[in-house]
């Protein structure tokens, strides 16, 4: 018998806010030209993209976009470090907002098949974490707030990696899965995508 899933919610979203501020507060003075961990983006610029995806999947959920076009998205090239923390916090707001007005038979335009509201609020929620790690690791600094990491990943993992394997380090399962360094004894994905349309519909 099948272990039924938790859904990721709008909380999580906002919980996954919360955990990036409180990562990146410490550090939004220090250089934020160098690269974040991984990655050939600076660590300004992957702050950025998550900003520009919240927006981006707020609009498109909102809208119902149902071509490819979506929102254009042009990043936040004159805000300063502290406004875009606070661009997660407000743009994740309006996301989980939109997600919690939307019924669950919505669809919505994505290049990796078209979302439902929980899809929108997985990729949000993952979209911050991730590159939270990522910039956190730019500043050889790590999460602020590893427990709810895990939390978090617990529920991302079944809904965006439904064939990830479990374990009892979810957070670190969804670095690997994507293809972020790890240890050697945890294989890391080469090329990934993932499920963000809902499973009865992939």
């Amino acid at each position: 018998m099948t272990t039924p899933r938790s859904a990721v919610t709008p909380d999580d979203l906002r919980a996954a806010a919360r955990l990036c501020a409180a990562t990146l507060r410490p550090v939004q003075d220090g250089d934020w030209s160098v690269p974040a961990r991984g990655l050939r983006w600076s660590c300004r610029k992957t702050l950025d993209h998550v900003c520009d995806c919240l927006a981006w999947y707020a609009h498109d959920l909102g809208a119902e976009i149902q071509i490819e076009e979506g929102a254009a998205r042009h990043g936040f090239p004159r805000a300063s470090i502290p406004d875009l923390v606070r661009t997660v916090e407000t743009l994740s707001e309006v996301l989980a907002i939109v997600a919690a007005v939307k019924g669950p038979e919505v669809r919505a335009w994505h290049s990796w098949g078209k979302a439902d509201a929980e899809g929108f609020l997985a990729m949000g929620t993952a979209e911050i974490i991730l590159h939270s790690w990522d910039i956190a690791g730019g500043f050889e600094r790590e999460l602020a707030q590893p427990r709810r990491a895990d939390d978090l990943a617990s529920r991302l993992l079944p809904r965006l990696f439904p064939d990830a394997p479990g374990g009892d380090h979810p957070f670190a399962t969804l670095l690997a899965v994507t293809g972020r360094p790890r240890p050697p004894e945890r294989r890391q994905a080469r090329t990934w995508r993932w499920q963000n349309a809902p499973l009865e519909d992939a």
